[in-house]
């Protein structure tokens, strides 16, 4: 009997640190859950700081959930003058050059990072999610929750939620020596009932920007006026197609489709891989002739692969680790079209 009580004891001590892990994720999940329904709920303007790679972009930002469905508007506030103004239909980028604008178009993807964890179920199998404390952010409480890959393909996150609304105030992205790569902090939020005044009228806004870019929505393809070479094309040929071959698990092609850039001459195909959470871009271009970029480079938390395949630039950019974007660039196939 002795025997047996003393067997159930250590059962339940070993067993009381797993418990105590499961009920730390099931409570980081709710925070998370809590926080992806404040980014698209509630009405909100702040000013936050962006830190990467050595440098900071301090950032506006007005938000609101009204019966337009949500609209949202970025203000740079140092540097270059830049804003995005963003809504159910469409985004839209403007960059102002010696007193022009510089208007780019594109569909609306989900905000970054607070907008990522509305699945965060199905992100476990590729994350632990655990709470790491607490902390104060522009004067505010929050509650920290902390993301960790399970593999190293992919970074990890901290998330300081803020326990009164649930928003997030700050996020790092960290590496697998729990460096911060990249940092983002709120220093002044108000939280209002209604959407706050500055947001952009829809309908001003096609009226008067719609001119300098175009759109072709439903064929999954984004363009901006000024780039583009007359007669070139990013496809390989009308029979074949390009294939992504290897990827990290749990990553999969969310979008596909060719782009025009002010920055390139010639179009460029488009593909867009993601767990969920992380997202990697590759861009696929014909060099005709010209030498092209192969290796690795890296901007902060950025990573860049690119390799040379039958006179075809391919780039891998992504928030990810080098072994990432260096798989994905190395996968990359031209077959034949179904």
């Amino acid at each position: 009997m002795r025997l047996l009580v003393a067997g159930a004891a250590c059962a339940l001590l070993l067993s009381a640190p797993l418990l105590r892990a499961e009920e730390g994720a099931d409570a980081a999940r709710k925070w998370l859950e809590k926080m992806s329904t404040a980014a698209r709920t509630l009405n909100y303007e702040g000013t936050f700081v962006y830190l990467h790679d050595g440098q900071m972009v301090s950032m506006r930002i007005i938000h609101g959930a009204g019966p337009r469905g949500e609209q949202e508007r970025l203000i740079v506030l140092n540097g270059v003058g830049r804003e995005m103004m963003r809504d159910p239909r469409v985004v839209t980028s403007i960059q102002y050059q010696h007193s022009a604008e510089v208007v780019a178009r594109s569909r609306p993807r989900k905000p970054f990072p607070s907008g990522l964890f509305s699945n965060n179920a199905a992100l476990g199998k590729y994350y632990i999610f655990s709470l790491d404390g607490e902390g104060r952010v522009a004067d505010r409480l929050a509650r920290v929750v902390r993301v960790t890959p399970r593999d190293t393909y992919r970074y990890g996150y901290r998330l300081w939620i803020d326990q009164a609304s649930g928003l997030l105030l700050k996020y790092e992205l960290i590496n697998a020596q729990d460096a911060p790569l990249e940092q983002l902090m709120f220093t002044t939020l108000d939280l209002h009932p209604a959407p706050p005044a500055g947001l952009p009228d829809p309908d001003e806004g096609a009226e008067i920007h719609n001119a300098p870019a175009r759109a072709d929505e439903a064929q999954g393809r984004t363009s901006v006026a000024g780039g583009g070479m007359p007669g070139a094309t990013a496809d390989p040929a009308p029979d074949k197609v390009w294939r992504i071959t290897r990827m990290p698990e749990g990553f999969a092609q969310t979008e596909q489709g060719t782009r025009i850039l002010t920055t390139h001459a010639a179009p460029m195909e488009h593909i867009i891989l993601s767990d969920g959470l992380a997202a990697v871009s590759v861009f696929i271009e014909k060099l005709n002739g010209a030498p092209g970029f192969k290796g690795p480079g890296k901007m902060g938390a950025v990573r860049a692969y690119g390799s040379v395949m039958q006179d075809h630039q391919i780039t891998v950019v992504g928030g990810v680790p080098e072994q990432t974007v260096r798989m994905i660039a190395e996968s990359v196939r031209m077959e034949q079209a179904p």
